[in-house]
C-alpha cells in the first residue's frame, strides 16, 4: 500500500511539474512578445548609448535564442548609421545554464557595417557615445583587471561574421581613409577557470586605402587571410600559439610558439617559417606604398627561425635559424646582379655567406657578427679575384655630339 501511495504521489508531482512547465512556456509566449521586448530594449539601449537605436524585427525563443533584423545605431544627427547590421542571430542551449555553463551554438552577424569618421577639428564620431556612464565603465574596467577568472564555463561552437564592412574617413587628412570587407568564422572555448582557446579563419580585403603625405595615392584590393589556433590565459595574458598561418597578397608566413607576460615585460618564444617566396611578389606589394625607383627584383627567399627573448631588452633577444637567398636578381638600368647565399643565426653569432655576380664580376662576402642585437662585433671579408669597373657603372646615354663623332676643342 505504501508503494502504491508513493507512486501516486510521484505521478501527481510529475504531472504538476509538467503543467507548471507548460504554463510557464505559455506565459512566456504570451507575455514576452517581440513588441514588448522592443519596447523595453530600444529605450534602454538609447539611454545607455546616448544614441538613437533602430530594430526592424525581433525573433525570440526562450529555449533556443534570439534574432534581430535591420539593427542600427545612429549618428548623433539621428539620421545616418554609425553601426548597422542586416541580421544578428544568437542560438544557445538553456539547460546548461543551470550548471553555470554557457553553451552557444551560433553567433551570426550578416552584413554588419561600422562607419568611423573624424571631423576637421579632430573629433571622432564615437566620442559622445555612452558618456553618461563613463564613471561606471572605468570602475568595471578596474574590476576586470582584478581577476581574469571566468565565473562560468563557456563554449561557443561557431561565430560567423559575413560581409562585414568597415570605413574610416578623416576630414583632418592625417590618417589614411579606409574601406575594408571581412569574413570571420571562429570558435571559442573556456579551458579551466582562466583560459580560453579559440581557432578559426579570418579573411580581410582592403577594398580601398587613400594614403596621406607628400605623395597621396589610392590602393585597391589588398587581400589578407589568417588561420589560427591559440590559447589565452586571462590572468597573465600569456598567449600560446598552436598555429597562425598568415597570407598577405600571396606572401605566406607561419607562426607558432608563445607570447608571455603581456601585463609586465613581454617575452617571446616564437617559431617563424617563410616558405619559398618569390621576391618579385614582395616588390609588387612594396611598390603600392613606395616608389621602388626602377629597380627590378627576381629570385627566391626562404626563412626558418626561432626568436626568443624580451623585445624591451634587445640584449636578451636570440635567433636560431637561417635565411636563404636563391638566385636573387637585382636589375637597375644596365646593371644586372645575382645574389646567392645564406645567413645562419645561433644564439650569439650570425654567420654570413653571400656570393654575388655582376656581369663578369664575381665577389664573395663571408664573415660573422657576434652579439648581433647589441654591441656588435663584426668580422667580414670581401673577396673578388678581378673587378671590371666599367661593368659596375650604369651606362650613360650618349649626347648628340658623341653620336656625330664631334668633340669640343
Amino acid at each position: 500500500m505504501l508503494n502504491y501511495i508513493m507512486k501516486k504521489i510521484l505521478l501527481i508531482i510529475t504531472a504538476l511539474i509538467v503543467v507548471v512547465i507548460i504554463a510557464a512556456i505559455a506565459f512566456i509566449k504570451i507575455y514576452i512578445t517581440p513588441e514588448r521586448v522592443k519596447a523595453f530594449v530600444v529605450p534602454a539601449a538609447e539611454s545607455a548609448l546616448n544614441r538613437k537605436v533602430d530594430i526592424g524585427e525581433i525573433d525570440i525563443n526562450i529555449f533556443t535564442g534570439i534574432g534581430l533584423k535591420d539593427f542600427a545605431i545612429k549618428e548623433a544627427d539621428k539620421k545616418n548609421d554609425f553601426i548597422k547590421c542586416k541580421e544578428f542571430v544568437l542560438r544557445f542551449k538553456l539547460l546548461p545554464l543551470l550548471t553555470k555553463q554557457v553553451v552557444i551554438d551560433e553567433i551570426k552577424l550578416v552584413s554588419p557595417e561600422v562607419s568611423i569618421w573624424r571631423d576637421k577639428e579632430g573629433k571622432f564620431n564615437f566620442e559622445d557615445i555612452g558618456k553618461k556612464e563613463g564613471t561606471v565603465e572605468a570602475k568595471s574596467a578596474e574590476e576586470g583587471e582584478a581577476s581574469g577568472a571566468l565565473p562560468i564555463s563557456l563554449l561557443v561552437d561557431s561565430i560567423v561574421i559575413s560581409d562585414a564592412k568597415f570605413s574610416l574617413v578623416d576630414l583632418k587628412k592625417e590618417l589614411p581613409d579606409l574601406k575594408t570587407t571581412t569574413d570571420i568564422k571562429i570558435s571559442i572555448k573556456s579551458v579551466g577557470t582562466s583560459e580560453i582557446s579559440t581557432k578559426g579563419n579570418i579573411d580581410l580585403v582592403l577594398d580601398e586605402i587613400i594614403m596621406r603625405g607628400p605623395e597621396e595615392g589610392l590602393i585597391r584590393d589588398l587581400k589578407a587571410a589568417l588561420e589560427y589556433d591559440i590559447r589565452v590565459n586571462l590572468d597573465t595574458l600569456d598567449i600560446q600559439i598552436e598555429k597562425a598561418d598568415l597570407e598577405f597578397q600571396e606572401i605566406p608566413l607561419s607562426i607558432s610558439g608563445s607570447v608571455s607576460s603581456l601585463k609586465e615585460q613581454t617575452e617571446l618564444d616564437l617559431h617563424l617559417t617563410l616558405p619559398s617566396l618569390k621576391i618579385a611578389k614582395v616588390q609588387e606589394v612594396l611598390s603600392l606604398f613606395v616608389d621602388v625607383g626602377g629597380i627590378g627584383l627576381s629570385g627566391g627567399l626562404s626563412a626558418d627561425m626561432k626568436l626568443k627573448g624580451k623585445p624591451g631588452k634587445l640584449e636578451s633577444m636570440k635567433i636560431i635559424g637561417n635565411i636563404v637567398l636563391a638566385k636573387v636578381g637585382v636589375a637597375y638600368e644596365d646593371i644586372n646582379a645575382q645574389i646567392d647565399g645564406e645567413i645562419k643565426f645561433s644564439e650569439e653569432l650570425m654567420n654570413v655567406r653571400i656570393n654575388a655576380a655582376v656581369g663578369r664580376n664575381k665577389a664573395e662576402l663571408k664573415g660573422s657578427i657576434r652579439n648581433y642585437f647589441k654591441d656588435q662585433d663584426i668580422k667580414m671579408d670581401l673577396y673578388a679575384k678581378k673587378l671590371f669597373i666599367d661593368e659596375l657603372m650604369p651606362a650613360k646615354a650618349a649626347g648628340p655630339d658623341a653620336a656625330s663623332g664631334k668633340s669640343e676643342p
